[in-house]
């Protein structure tokens, strides 16, 4: 399933061009490494994504099903809830269907009075509670803060006392939890040890949605993606295949190029000398 397509994309800030009739497509299993020099404009495509910023040129669709998770939307530098409730925050829904069980069972264990209405709410909220894996949500929760590199200890933190790289570790884990198909992840092992990296390599890979990620790990984009794209001289390059498949076949082209344009110099050159002569 197509979530994203981009036909002849084009942003520029004042005279400086990031980049020009960029076309693409992200489909639901696609695991993308974003990748080009600083200032390439990765970050402003992401936000383009987003809807935060505008394009100037071209078109960009979105499916109606889509639900992106980016860090910026889950910032939680200011809260003064515990590692563990700002994690839970995610599954709010879940929590509410999950007190509304718990007071209904109240009732019925009191004798409360219209008892089929209650049975038959009971039932609706179970069958919904199952669907949102509600059963498991505290463990994926628990795994997610271990997974990053938090001991059970730091759980009970505010997090307004913790450190920037602790927040934005948060903020990554409340990201993968969130109920997203596309996730944007602008230099996701900053603040990660190694354990942390490996443990987010595996998420990644068995995640059952689309991710396009800017890295400059290329060891991690080898283990995680299956697609590349580089922004690079206002262009958009991609290509099927991790990161060192792609710089393979880049640098290929690249000589290619070369060959082919020393060719054409050459050639004016000889054309040159015969006009010369004549």
């Amino acid at each position: 399933m197509m979530l994203v397509n981009a036909n002849n994309l084009s942003k520029s800030f004042g005279d400086e061009v990031l980049f020009k009739d960029v076309s693409f497509n992200i489909d639901s299993e696609d695991k993308i490494g974003l990748v080009g020099i600083n200032g390439a404009g990765k970050s402003t495509l992401f936000k383009i994504i987003t809807g935060e910023y505008a394009y100037d040129d071209g078109e960009l669709f979105k499916n109606k099903n889509l639900k992106i998770g980016y860090l910026d939307q889950y910032a939680c530098s200011n809260s003064d809830k515990t590692v563990y409730e700002e994690i839970l925050s995610v599954f709010d829904e879940v929590c509410d269907i999950e007190f509304e069980l718990d007071e209904i069972h109240r009732q019925i264990e009191s004798g409360a009075d219209e008892l089929d209405r209650l049975v038959n709410r009971q039932n609706v909220l179970n069958e919904k509670f199952a669907q949102m894996d509600g059963f498991f949500y505290k463990s994926k929760a628990e795994a997610a803060l271990l997974g990053l590199g938090f001991t059970r200890e730091e759980f009970e933190l505010s997090v307004s006392a913790l450190s920037g790289g602790q927040k934005t570790r948060v903020s990554l884990s409340k990201i993968l939890l969130s109920d997203s198909n596309l996730l944007l992840l602008d230099e996701p092992t900053n603040h990660l040890d190694i354990a942390a990296v490996e443990w987010l390599e595996e998420f990644l890979k068995s995640y059952k949605g689309a991710v396009l990620v800017i890295s400059h790990d290329r060891y991690f984009l080898d283990k995680v993606t299956n697609k590349t794209f580089e922004i690079d001289t206002q262009k958009l390059y991609q290509q099927n295949g991790n990161y060192s498949f792609y710089r393979q076949q880049r640098d290929i082209e690249k000589l290619t190029e070369k060959r082919n344009y020393d060719n054409t110099v050459k050639e004016i050159e000889r054309l040159e000398g015969i006009v010369e002569q004549q």
